[in-house]
């Protein structure tokens, strides 16, 4: 015949007359449901199995001896509040009476308290399991209390989710600073070298960027890269980061088509070289910010002139070109030369290309 027993988790401390009597584990909640951390249980000891002895009472979840002093318990046990403790891992008596771990931590080790079995939090922090310290205040994670979550693009402000900054302030952020406007908490500015690449507000200006970013926030004051003529050939190249706070980056160049007798090496070439996460494109427009639009949402944009082709009776391209009368097969020597405006901005459906710069590449020349 096969018995089937209950098992029920005991806590690992050895029973002396005077001190512990072994009970079911409940993490400092007597078994009604009522913790009593910082009284006694009911005479009759309900809340510790069937009982507490003689001289005991149950405290914590656990039968625990009356004392007035130290000297009335035994061994290492010390005298809180009329009743002996062990100091060394009790989390609401951790090192001396009185000393209550909690919220800064959840366990006490050796007299100290822990938090999940590491340092305890600082003050103002919570610890949560899973997770450790969490400030709840400001954790949409942890909002309140631990495991209190806020729902999507809400924030916890003044551990309230979806709260007013207007009363409650904002809190500080990592490599920023934080303002409130309206009633939410937004990154008003980052420090030198750090940028906010995924708008999220909690995890502050969460990007180191070693690279100078010139690029402008519109096309009426895109950077100038300079004029690029195309013989001889040149080149330059910049590196730029956008964020939801500066989602684009403008620039300008003038492509010089110098003078040509007999072929002209007019090649334009804009191009992403770099291109984090395959997140960046660009557009391109001639003359003016409201000129041609000549690229969209493209990594690549080319003007060729450096070839020669004939279809039909159309030649193409200018090399062989002459500057005044072309013959069979020679186009006009032309002067191409123009002014681009380039904007180098995230697709459409990203949000965030991490924290590494693009490079952007722009050359004249054949």
């Amino acid at each position: 015949m096969r018995t089937t027993m209950a098992l029920v988790s005991m806590l690992a401390i050895a029973c002396s007359e005077g001190g512990y009597q072994n009970i079911p584990s409940d993490s400092h909640t007597d078994m009604d449901g009522v913790d009593s951390h910082d009284g006694t249980d009911t005479a009759d000891g309900s809340g510790c199995g069937s009982g507490c002895p003689t001289g005991m009472d149950c405290v914590d979840g656990l039968c625990r001896s009356r004392c007035t002093d130290s000297g009335d318990c035994p061994g290492a046990l010390e005298c809180c509040d009329g009743h002996c403790y062990n100091t060394s891992s009790e989390v609401y008596n951790c090192g001396e009476c009185g000393n209550d771990c909690l919220p800064e931590g959840n366990a006490c080790l050796s007299g100290y308290c822990s938090c999940n079995g590491a340092e305890a939090c600082d003050e103002g922090y919570s610890c949560c399991n899973p997770g450790g310290c969490k400030f709840t205040m400001w954790d949409r994670e942890n909002c309140g209390s631990c495991g209190s979550v806020c729902v999507e693009d809400q924030q916890c402000i003044g551990g309230v989710c979806g709260g007013s900054c207007a009363s409650a302030g904002c809190p500080e952020v990592p490599h920023g600073t934080a303002s409130c406007e309206g009633s939410e908490c937004v990154i008003s500015a980052c420090d030198v070298g750090w940028v906010d690449g995924d708008g999220v507000f909690e995890n502050g200006c969460e990007c180191e960027i070693d690279v100078t970013d010139f690029g402008a926030a519109t096309c009426l004051e895109a950077y100038n890269l300079g004029s690029l003529s195309d013989s001889p050939s040149s080149s330059v190249t910049t590196q730029g980061f956008t964020s939801p706070a500066a989602p684009e980056d403008w620039y300008t160049f003038t492509a010089t088509d110098t003078t040509d007798t007999d072929c002209d090496t007019f090649h334009v070439l804009v191009e992403l070289i770099v291109n984090p996460l395959a997140s960046y494109q660009l557009d391109v427009y001639s003359g003016a910010c409201d000129g041609t639009n000549e690229c969209t949402d493209d990594i690549t944009f080319e003007v060729d002139n450096a070839y020669s082709s004939v279809v039909g009776t159309e030649v193409r391209g200018e090399c062989p070109c002459d500057p005044t009368a072309p013959g069979p097969g020679e186009a006009l020597c032309s002067d191409n030369t123009a002014t681009y405006y380039v904007v180098v901005h995230l697709k459409a459906d990203v949000t965030s290309a991490g924290c590494e710069p693009y490079t952007l590449s722009v050359s004249n020349g054949s």
